[in-house]
């Protein structure tokens, strides 16, 4: 069944409506999606994306380190399948330039700041949390302070 509408009722709520004639609300809008402005996913798919791409993140880090090091090797701070950096990543991109799949330059130019500035951020916050550098990248050419 595919989405025919969505229809904002005056309470607040979103209905979407089948093309079956079915309604159902989705809840309360914020005040932001009142004034037009909406997203593109719900809170839900948003989690979803950060626990999948938490766990695609971590295991490409996995076989990566794997393969280089010859031997399994957890990648990460936490004691599981996750790096939290690739799914907050992935949940800033599809929030702030979800709506630029037309223009793949701007998404590009976008998406490459926003997840380098992430990188450092967290790097940074990390180091000055847990008193040592979890990534170090001072090796590599065009490095940005190590973290990038």
């Amino acid at each position: 069944h595919k989405e025919k509408s969505r229809k904002r009722k005056k309470n607040g709520t979103m209905a979407i409506c089948r093309r079956n004639g079915l309604c159902y609300t989705i809840g309360y809008m914020t005040k932001w999606q009142k004034e037009g402005h909406s997203l593109r996913y719900t809170g839900y798919e948003y989690i979803w994306f950060f626990f999948i791409y938490a766990f695609i993140g971590w295991l490409i880090e996995v076989v990566f380190a794997a393969f280089s090091r010859k031997r399994f090797a957890n990648r990460g701070f936490l004691n599981g399948p996750l790096c939290p950096v690739y799914g907050c990543g992935m949940v800033f991109l599809q929030l702030f330039f979800g709506g630029l799949l037309q223009n793949l330059f701007f998404l590009f130019i976008g998406s490459f700041v926003t997840t380098s500035l992430l990188e450092y951020f967290t790097g940074k916050l990390m180091e000055r949390f847990y008193g040592r550098k979890w990534w170090d990248y001072s090796d590599y050419k065009y490095n940005f302070g190590g973290y990038v």
